[in-house]
């Protein structure tokens, strides 16, 4: 009877496939996943379950202020973030100054000089409800200014009446001004904000829904460029003042986009123009002279730009060109495609010698061919084609935001929503993998990241991950095995692998995990027979656990004793026998909870033929 046995084993790799086949999936990549779930390429094969995060400060895990994190980012070893203020003003308006409109989610607030713009935030204390509403302690957001002295909000409910009212005690939080504030270990200090010619001045946050900022060094001075949407851009060095760029010929005020180029800051994405782009001076990212800077349409609407090799890319929604140094007119346009674009600003990142970015059919590089000038667009995520190109019906992806992790050629896109809870917020993880002296993508799915803004870089030597979250809070990715506290849940689900016959059954014995614990860890192997066929019955969860992570000698926090095990933790396979028979099986590798990552090398799968039915 032993010698009818037959065992298979499977390498896991080939990462997430959401419109694949299940015969050919199979056949081609039986390591891949039909489902992968908070599962990353792991550096020692495989696929390994994500680190955690945490408070990036826990005694000062949220930055002073009001609504989401607008911005975050690294300079010189420096953490910064950015906020809406609580309240730049705090009048006490007129008696009865409210009045509700019977149906309608808004309402008008009378106020001499007020001062206030449509974008920016109202918070009433001590008013009395009008129409039914009830209006204290409820940030609103202004939507009309119709005069000076008057100003409209939208409220979360009808009202059920029209009527005049609120008291002669209302008193109004006004928030009109963002803040931008330098990490110290004794919290987070705000930075003073100045024009081009050094008087005082702020940042208005009415529209201003995230920051974008880029790192360059001119004339010998490393400076970070900070564009919002709304003022004009800003640069800073990492000591003295947030400085406005000057007006100069070219007025940058709305200014969404930047990065530099040719030792030149370019600037696009301006809601009034939305197909030019301004570049400043030569070694400046804020002077723009006559003789020196410059504008130019690309003819149609920015949605991003990045620099790579000798050419500066610009993307529209479903065309891209390409500028260039000219020596006649300082630079000049190309065109690359007027059927490709990207459709996300923030999707647009560089890693592995490729600028990547979200297309309306997938995400694709911009990467050097073999041919001089050539510029190779073939997308890089079919596998999980199905699942992008539904993102712009379930997101919005104003929204999204990204991050590039380089000590694990990784890369992750994230979808929040202001709706959504952090457990439910989904994400794209994606990789390079070298297998078969060859490189390729591979990707999987996130839940569980709500990041609203998000960045990387170096501190102190060493690579930092941080997110900026809805609640004003910054995270640090990388760190610990949960999710800010929370359970991570993690699944890895193979395709049916049916070993040459799709109609011969099969008895199935054994199962052997190849793992590479980080800790102790409980692992559910769930096993689902004949392609999810409700008639065939699955066998009941079994669960495994390992002990302890691997350890080598030159761990230099072990203790090399008795209880010392060499090069590997005490469960590195994990093996269970199994019960149940099929024409095909599929392993649905889950876990849940605080403990500690893990890796699956791979599988065995032991069984016997059992003939045909």
């Amino acid at each position: 009877m032993v010698d009818s046995l037959k065992d298979v084993t499977v390498l896991s790799r080939g990462g997430l496939f959401t419109n694949e086949d299940v015969l050919s999936l199979a056949a081609t990549s039986p390591g891949s996943a039909i489902r992968m779930l908070n599962m990353e390429i792991s550096q020692f094969g495989g696929y390994r379950r994500v680190n955690g995060f945490v408070p990036f400060d826990s005694n000062h895990p949220s930055l002073p202020g009001k609504g989401p994190v607008l911005g975050v980012f690294i300079l010189k070893n420096i953490v910064y973030g950015a906020r809406r203020n609580s309240a730049d003003s705090t009048p006490t308006l007129g008696s009865n100054p409210i009045t509700a409109t019977s149906g309608s989610a808004t309402i008008s607030v009378a106020h001499t000089s007020h001062g206030l713009i449509v974008g920016n935030f109202v918070t009433f204390t001590g008013a009395t409800d009008v129409g039914g509403l009830s209006l204290n302690n409820v940030e609103m957001e202004v939507t009309g200014v119709p005069n000076p002295n008057t100003y409209e909000l939208r409220v979360a409910t009808t009202a059920s009446s029209s009527a005049t009212g609120g008291g002669s005690s209302v008193v109004g939080a006004y928030s009109i001004n963002y803040t931008i504030y330098k990490y110290q270990t004794s919290g987070w200090l705000a930075l003073s904000v100045v024009d081009s010619t050094g008087s005082a001045t702020t940042l208005n946050n009415a529209t201003v829904k995230k920051l974008r900022t880029t790192t360059h060094t001119f004339a010998g001075v490393e400076e970070v460029s900070i564009v919002d949407g709304k003022n004009l851009p800003s640069t800073y060095t990492g000591t003295g003042n947030v400085t406005l760029v000057e007006v100069g010929t070219q007025s940058t005020a709305t200014a969404s986009i930047t990065t530099d180029f040719r030792n030149r800051q370019f600037y696009a994405g301006f809601s009034a123009n939305p197909d030019k782009v301004i570049f400043a001076d030569t070694n400046s990212a804020k002077t723009f002279t006559a003789s020196n800077a410059g504008t130019f349409s690309v003819g149609f609407n920015i949605t991003g730009m990045a620099k790579f090799r000798d050419g500066l890319f610009i993307f529209g929604k479903d065309r891209i060109k390409k500028v260039v140094a000219d020596p006649t007119i300082v630079f000049a346009q190309q065109e690359v495609t007027n059927n490709i674009g990207c459709i996300a600003t923030d999707s647009i990142i560089e890693l592995g010698g490729d600028v990547l970015f979200l297309a309306s059919d997938g995400i694709r590089p911009i990467q050097g061919t073999a041919r001089i000038g050539d510029i190779e667009l073939e997308t890089v995520s079919k596998p999980v084609q199905q699942l992008l190109q539904s993102l712009p019906d379930t997101h919005d992806l104003e929204n999204m935001s990204s991050v590039v992790i380089r000590n694990k050629s990784q890369f992750r896109y994230f979808f929040p929503k202001t709706t959504t809870a952090q457990a439910d917020t989904p994400g794209i993880v994606g990789g390079l993998r070298f297998a078969d002296r060859r490189v390729g993508w591979e990707f999987g799915e996130l839940l569980g990241i709500r990041s609203f803004v998000a960045t990387s870089g170096l501190v102190n030597d060493v690579e930092m991950i941080l997110h900026g979250d809805l609640n004003g809070e910054i995270f640090r990715q990388e760190v610990g095995s949960t999710f800010n506290g929370g359970d991570v849940t993690a699944v890895y689900a193979s395709p049916f692998l049916y070993f040459d016959s799709t109609e011969r059954r099969k008895i199935y014995q054994h199962i052997s995990l190849f793992t590479r614990p980080e800790g102790t860890a409980t692992i559910n192997l769930g096993i689902a027979y004949n392609w999810d066929d409700p008639n065939t019955p699955d066998p009941t969860t079994y669960s495994l656990t390992t002990a302890g992570a691997l350890a080598r000698y030159t761990t230099t926090a072990s203790t090399y004793d008795a209880s010392f095990t060499f090069d590997g933790s005490s469960s590195p396979v994990l093996e269970t026998n199994i019960q149940g028979s099929g024409r095909a099986i599929s392993l649905v590798i889950t876990s849940t909870g605080t403990q500690a990552p893990y890796s699956i090398s791979g599988f065995s799968i032991t069984y016997q033929d059992a003939g045909y039915r």
